[in-house]
C-alpha cells in the first residue's frame, strides 16, 4: 500500500509540470493544478486499490469456507459409507439343490446290474472332468441314500452328514448295512452354474453338542416362594382357565391376555410348578405345565406377567422360559 502511495505522489509531481494553453488571445500561461484536486486523485486511487484488495480478500475467504464445507461433506459421506451395514449374502439355495443331486447320485446304485452303468454315467456328469482314478481294484456295492444334511459350506467345500444303506455280498449271502459318515464335496462355479471339481472324501463327524457345564447353571424348580396359600389358589385358578383357553378358544383367550395365539391340536393336562413374585403392578408367575399332542405329553416353561383386574388377573406378557435366576430377590 505504501508503494502505491509513493507512485501516486510521483504522478502528482509529474502532472504539476504540464501547462494548459489558453485559446483566447494573449501569450500562453501556465495553469498550476489545484492541490485539492491532486489530493482527490490520490485518495481516489488509494480507495480503488483498497476496494480491489478487500474484494479479493472476501472472495478468498468465501472460497476457503466453501472448500472447508466440501471437505466436511466428503468426510461425512465417507463416515456414513464406513458405518453402513454390509448386506449379508443371501443363502444360495441353488447350490444346495445342486449338491443334493450330486449326493443322491453318489450314494445311489441300483441292485439291478443293467441300471448301474446309467447311474454311474449320471454321477460322472457332475464333474468338469471325470476324475483320473489309478486304482484298478475299486468295488461299488448297491446302495441307497437314506438321509443327507448339509452342515457347512466353506472355501468351496460342502460338508454333509450322510446316512446310507449298502448291500454287501459275502460269498452267497448279501448283508444289508447302514452307515453314517461325514462327506465332503469340492465344488466350483462357472458363470451361473456349478461343477464338482475333484474327488469327494469321507471324514468322521464331529459332535455339535457342547459339554462341561457347571452345576450352578442348572435350572432347578424346587424353590418355594413366600406368598400365601390364598394367593396361590387364586393364581392357580386363573392359570387353569388361561391354559384351557390357550389350547381351545381364541375369543376367550383375548379377554384374559394380550397378543397371545391359541395353540392348535393341543390339550392342557396340568400345572406342575408355580413360583410367584410380586412386581409393581401385580405378580410374576414362573410356571411349568404339561400338555398333550397326539397322545404324547410334554412339559413347557412359562413366565407370566400378571396384572390384577376385576378380582382376577390379566396376562400382559408371556415368555416361554423360566430364567435361571427366577428365585432371586424373593418376596
Amino acid at each position: 500500500m505504501d508503494k502505491a502511495k509513493h507512485y501516486l505522489l510521483k504522478a502528482r509531481d509529474y502532472l504539476s509540470k504540464f501547462k494548459k494553453m489558453e485559446k483566447k488571445g494573449g501569450p500562453p500561461k501556465l495553469k498550476i493544478t489545484n492541490k485539492k484536486t491532486i489530493n482527490l486523485v490520490v485518495i481516489g486511487g488509494i480507495s480503488f486499490l483498497l476496494f480491489v484488495g478487500l474484494s479479493g480478500a472476501i472472495r478468498a475467504i468465501t472460497l476457503s469456507n466453501q472448500v472447508s464445507k466440501l471437505e466436511k461433506n466428503v468426510e461425512v459421506l465417507h463416515a456414513k459409507k464406513a458405518q453402513a451395514p454390509v448386506e449379508e449374502k443371501q443363502y444360495d439355495y441353488k447350490l444346495q439343490y445342486y449338491l443334493n443331486d450330486f449326493v443322491y447320485a453318489y450314494f445311489t446304485l441300483p441292485q439291478e446290474v443293467e441300471k448301474q452303468e446309467g447311474q454311474i454315467d449320471y454321477l460322472n456328469s457332475f464333474y468338469n472332468f471325470v476324475p483320473d482314478v489309478k486304482s484298478q481294484g475299486q468295488v461299488r456295492n448297491p446302495s441307497e441314500l437314506l438321509s443327507a444334511q448339509l452342515i457347512t459350506v466353506e472355501n468351496n467345500v460342502a460338508t454333509y452328514r450322510i446316512k446310507y444303506k449298502e448291500w454287501i455280498r459275502h460269498d452267497k449271502e448279501t448283508q444289508e448295512t447302514e452307515i453314517v459318515t461325514g462327506f465332503n464335496i469340492p465344488y466350483a462355479q462357472k458363470g451361473n452354474s456349478y461343477y464338482i471339481s475333484g474327488l469327494p472324501w469321507f471324514t468322521t463327524l464331529e459332535s455339535s453338542q457342547a459339554g462341561s457345564f457347571k452345576e450352578e447353571d442348572k435350572l432347578t424348580l424346587t424353590t418355594t416362594d413366600r406368598l400365601s396359600d390364598s394367593v396361590h389358589k387364586k393364581v392357580d385358578k386363573f392359570l387353569t382357565v388361561f391354559f384351557t383357553n390357550y389350547t381351545t378358544n381364541q375369543d376367550n383367550l383375548n379377554l384374559i391376555s394380550k397378543d397371545i395365539d391359541v395353540v392348535a391340536n393341543t390339550t392342557f393336562k396340568s400345572i406342575d410348578y408355580t413360583y410367584l413374585k410380586k412386581n409393581k403392578k401385580g405378580l410374576t408367575a414362573y410356571v411349568q405345565a404339561t400338555f398333550e399332542v397326539g397322545g404324547t405329553t410334554h412339559s413347557e416353561n412359562f413366565t407370566f406377567t400378571l396384572i390384577e383386574k376385576e378380582k382376577t388377573y390379566y396376562v400382559s406378557k408371556l415368555e416361554h422360559t423360566i430364567p435361571l435366576n427366577y428365585a432371586n430377590n424373593q418376596e
